[in-house]
């Protein structure tokens, strides 16, 4: 049975061996330089590699149709080296196509890291209620200097909170939050 170049690639990745991987995936890329699954591959690959972040990005920048998989790996190395405009235009280009929460938790992380609070508080406005995002609320007014806003969020959140192990913690760190805003 043959094998394509890029099945022999994720072989030797799966047995552990990297360089042998990159370098098959280097031979499929000068042979096929377009190839998105193995320009996903690599990137993939590259991005788990100390100091080859920009490598990783060109070959994601590359894709013509970048799956969200891609977008979100793109986002995380754009996040790394700093570019956080660049990762923040990927997250709302996924949040946009996917509607998937953990894009918007991610996304929510990044604009309260870069003091852009009011910009949470828009997208916390797109989600449906829930003690989740009543947190992030509360932390967004936080950020914002509202701080009888984020108590109240915190305490809603707080009262929705339901049964389960991680319950207790929960409301401790939400007890935290409303006496130390």
């Amino acid at each position: 049975m043959n094998y394509s170049p890029l099945e022999v690639a994720q072989a030797a990745l799966d047995a552990g061996q990297v360089d042998e991987a990159l370098n098959l995936l280097n031979g499929a890329l000068r042979d096929a330089p377009h190839d998105a699954d193995a320009l996903r591959l690599r990137a993939a690959l590259l991005a788990r590699l100390p100091g080859r972040e920009s490598e990783a990005l060109r070959d994601l920048e590359r894709l013509a149709a970048p799956t969200p998989d891609a977008l979100r790996l793109r986002a995380r190395l754009l996040r790394q080296t700093g570019d956080l405009s660049a990762a923040r235009g990927c997250l709302e280009r996924l949040w946009e196509a996917e509607r998937d929460p953990r894009d918007a938790e991610t996304l929510l992380r990044l604009l309260l890291e870069s003091g852009q609070a009011g910009d949470a508080l828009h997208l916390l406005g797109m989600l449906p209620a829930a003690w989740t995002w009543d947190i992030w609320r509360g932390d967004a007014h936080a950020a914002l200097g509202d701080r009888a806003a984020a108590r109240r969020c915190y305490r809603t959140a707080l009262d929705a909170l339901p049964d389960s192990p991680l319950s207790p913690p929960l409301r401790a760190y939400l007890r935290d939050r409303i006496a130390e805003v």
